[in-house]
């Protein structure tokens, strides 16, 4: 609680995401709040649209609507604070459109009058943690992994690769693996398929059930179940590793969704499995790196 009461002159700290923004104060060890970006109500129980993912459907006028309630929101309801008095850090991607930068920055001076905003590459500030200038910055965010070389503290632009590879796509195969195979326990103690009960599953259950009952599985039993895929897209079950346990997960607080061990540690391989056109991660980091071979090598000649 006494780091509470000296931030009194510590400057505010704002990460929006696609999906989630972290907000807190210079100097601490982690963000106050970590909350949907979509989801930010203001005082009147408004909820603000202002996901980057999304951002494009609005028109200029929505925008700077929606930021002024999402902002008011984090200054008065969450930090509760006055923006006046603080400093603020935006921590953004490179990627982030200049129209939502302009538009935040807006509101910032104009509504709230703060007195300074530094937007900062969310790629720099991860090496902050580590203390080093050189690093190969892999961003695994909502709707999209960015990969990114940064050679003493100067990001290599002409290096960078992204793929729409991310939690969105984790959560696409989850759905999609849940509803073709699981059996839900409903009120009445019968087992039904869960598609026979529900078209798709709500964005939050989703998130819940990566987050508490999925895992990343090692490399050689990833080996193992892509060995088991025969050349027509058949599976051969006496190829697959043994399965994980199986758990039961709440779903609608009167049912119970039976989640197998397969699905828990297949889950995120949708990141590594290389589809048709689109690269996996894998692919995104090796072509980082030789692009910046290539950069090394035209800098020698």
């Amino acid at each position: 609680m006494a780091s509470y009461h000296r931030s009194s002159d510590r400057t505010v700290v704002l990460d929006i995401g696609s999906q989630y923004t972290k907000c807190g104060f210079a100097g601490e060890a982690a963000p106050r709040y970590i909350l949907p970006t979509c989801k930010v109500s203001n005082p009147r129980g408004e909820t603000a649209a202002v996901s980057l993912d999304r951002f494009a459907d609005l028109s200029n006028d929505e925008l700077y609507d929606a930021i002024v309630d999402f902002v008011y929101a984090l200054y008065y309801r969450y930090l509760m604070v006055n923006p006046k008095d603080r400093r603020i850090v935006v921590v953004e991607s490179l990627l982030c459109p200049e129209s939502f930068r302009a538009t935040l920055a807006k509101v910032l001076f104009l509504r709230h009058g703060v007195s300074s905003v530094l937007f900062c590459p969310a790629h720099l500030m991860a090496l902050f943690t580590l203390g080093v200038q050189t690093a190969l910055v892999v961003d695994t965010g909502y709707t999209e992994t960015f990969v990114l070389p940064v050679y003493e503290g100067v990001p290599l632009l002409s290096a960078w690769q992204a793929q729409p590879l991310a939690a969105k796509a984790i959560h696409s195969n989850i759905e999609k693996m849940l509803l073709q195979t699981c059996l839900v326990t409903t009120e009445k103690a019968e087992k039904e398929k869960l598609s026979a009960l529900l078209d798709k599953l709500r964005e939050d259950a989703l998130e819940d059930i990566k987050a508490r009952l999925c895992f990343v599985t090692s490399m050689e039993r990833a080996r193992l179940y892509q060995s088991a895929v025969t050349e027509d897209g058949a599976v051969d079950a006496s190829k697959l590793p043994p399965a994980p346990p199986d758990v039961d997960y709440p779903l609608d607080g009167n049912k119970i969704l039976h989640v197998s061990g397969r699905i828990r540690e297949t889950a995120t391989e949708v990141l590594f499995d290389q589809v048709e056109e689109e690269q996996a991660l894998p692919n995104l980091i090796l072509d980082a790196i030789l692009k910046v071979c290539l950069l090394l090598v035209l800098l020698l000649l």
